[in-house]
């Protein structure tokens, strides 16, 4: 059960965390309106990761007896840094692609017709966001993981 929670606590800290990366305080009605839609749509998918990557990494490495906080956000920042870089494209029309880069783009997902075209700067971008917010994920489900077996001894 401690495992769950401990995910479910990684889940909702990386959402959200990923929801505030694209806070922009020029114009807060728009920024609050791409977070909030960013927060369901992608918080969604990174539910799904947790479920399908996050669950059997976390069983595994719990069985090793590899619970140490390195070892948790060092896997967990790789598989988001490589995710970030791999879904992180240019497009087949130039200037078209997906970026995540809070960096460099005002939303995630596709670049659209009317914006700055994609560059390498938004695949590294991609790349460095996946990281943080991975290593965020793997940093929380740890301390989680932690405390709540401190409870069960």
């Amino acid at each position: 059960m401690r495992m769950f929670f401990s995910l479910l606590a990684a889940w909702l800290v990386a959402s959200a965390a990923f929801a505030l990366a694209w806070l922009r305080p020029a114009d807060p009605e728009r920024s609050l309106y791409i977070m909030r839609h960013v927060f369901f749509d992608f918080g969604f998918m990174i539910g799904v990761l947790v479920l399908v990557v996050g669950l059997p990494a976390a069983y595994v490495l719990s069985r090793r007896r590899l619970v140490r906080w390195w070892s948790w956000t060092g896997i967990a920042a790789a598989f988001g840094g490589v995710l970030g870089y791999l879904v992180s494209q240019a497009g087949p029309i130039e200037g078209s692609g997906t970026s995540f880069s809070p960096w460099n783009r005002s939303r995630p997902g596709i670049i659209g017709e009317f914006e700055t075209p994609w560059s390498i700067a938004d695949q590294w971008g991609s790349l460095a966001f996946g990281a943080i917010i991975g290593g965020l994920m793997g940093v929380t489900f740890w301390l989680f993981y932690m405390r709540l077996s401190k409870h069960h001894e």
